[in-house]
């Protein structure tokens, strides 16, 4: 079910107006919703690149994207914009904690808990308990009553009930009924809503082609593939007031978080040489940039706010967009050959055999990937998919093979 509101909002600026749709969906008995920017002027027909921007905790969607900037990234990018809405957190548990470590800890303020993502973001009760300094002693007096259950299982995990994974989909899959929307979406968030990107980008779910994520981290709940194929941007504060630089109770080093990526990656040591600077020395930004595919660019703010909002020397939209419109493979795409692939049994079971080992993306007939990892052996594992048609893409480091894959 969807019910859709069409929304004008007057540029007092320019008196234009600017239209946005408000749509809402049904998804596991829950009342979802979400905005979509689609360029003006642009024909519904015509295949449109998707961007899907998750907001921080806390935010709606009109505090993170306000609908005059929402119309204008769509106008100059001439892309579509889906900006989701995250629920209030859904354990009672977690929000009794918040109320009493809420001032000492603000990232779990009731305020704050009023819209959230489950992004795998959780802190040990161990944790917990240290973070509250001289209140510390009232926590295993408090605690067992308060959360037991969390208690008991020694951490509090955010929205832990919820699938906004599921939830993201389904406003895809809605917007593309709607909309000539091309099938792997690029995928950028603030704060909970990077770390969301994570958690999105690693659910073995996921249609993303790209992400940036501003001020994130990965969720300690969030299991990091051993291998990602997927471009990723980092951009975070190193003066980061919530999601510290070195770290707190949600969330891991920003250094530790930027090389777990890059291991995963399969990239080498970083190359000193690949490090530029915007700016000046003091509230610049150094840009780290691992060329090959798939690319990881790493932007260490060196004195910004949480929100970037006093970011010094450039727009960051402008930096997030190029990298999106950047070739997806910057170097391995332009050297590799491409050829047929030799897959058997095919039809195929549960399992498909390769000639040779390396990173496969499964995708539909209309380019929507489904599965994406690493051969075993040279083997996928295919059991979930459905029976019928289906294009196996296999990448090496000197070539690309492509194969048609019957599933029975």
């Amino acid at each position: 079910m969807k019910k859709i509101v069409l929304l004008c909002t007057g540029l007092l600026a320019t008196w234009t107006l600017c239209a946005r749709e408000v749509t809402e969906i049904e998804v596991d008995s829950r009342t979802r919703s979400y905005t979509l920017y689609f360029p003006e002027g642009r024909a519904t027909d015509e295949p449109t690149q998707l961007v899907v921007m998750l907001h921080g905790l806390g935010q709606t969607m009109d505090d993170y994207l306000p609908a005059a900037k929402g119309q204008e990234l769509a106008n100059t990018y001439e892309c579509a914009i889906l900006v989701p809405q995250a629920i209030a957190e859904q354990d009672a548990e977690v929000n009794s904690v918040a109320s009493f470590v809420g001032t000492q800890y603000p990232m779990l303020s009731t305020s704050a808990l009023a819209h959230v993502w489950n992004a795998g973001a959780s802190a040990t009760t161990a944790d917990i308990k240290a973070s509250l300094g001289t209140y510390s002693g009232l926590w295993d007096m408090m605690a067992p009553n308060i959360c037991p259950n969390a208690y008991a299982a020694g951490k509090v995990q955010m929205q832990a009930g919820v699938d906004d994974v599921k939830f993201i989909n389904a406003a895809i899959d809605q917007a593309t009924d709607d909309y000539n929307l091309k099938p792997e979406i690029w995928m950028t968030g603030l704060s909970l809503g990077g770390a969301m990107c994570y958690r999105y980008a690693f659910s073995g779910q996921s249609r993303a082609a790209k992400i940036a994520v501003v001020s994130g981290f990965i969720g300690h709940e969030v299991q990091v593939p051993a291998t990602i194929g997927l471009p990723v941007m980092v951009i975070n504060s190193r003066t980061d007031e919530v999601v510290t630089y070195e770290g707190n109770l949600f969330a891991d080093a920003v250094e530790t978080n930027v090389n777990r990526l890059a291991q995963a990656q399969g990239h080498g040591a970083f190359n000193e040489e690949n490090t530029t600077r915007i700016g000046d020395e003091l509230t610049g930004t150094e840009v780290r940039d691992y060329e090959e595919h798939p690319r990881l660019l790493f932007y260490k703010v060196l004195d910004a706010d949480h929100t970037l909002g006093n970011l010094q020397g450039y727009d960051l939209y402008d930096h997030i967009w190029t990298y999106f419109e950047e070739t997806l493979n910057k170097v391995k795409e332009t050297q590799a050959t491409t050829k047929a692939l030799q897959l058997y049994p095919n039809p195929a079971g549960d399992v498909v055999y390769t000639e040779t080992d390396g990173l496969y993306t499964i995708s539909d007939l209309s380019g929507r990937t489904l599965l994406r990892g690493e051969t075993d052996d040279r083997a996928i594992v295919v059991g979930s998919l459905s029976r019928g048609r289906y294009l196996v893409t296999l990448q090496t480091d000197q070539n690309c093979y492509k194969a048609l894959l019957l599933k029975r």
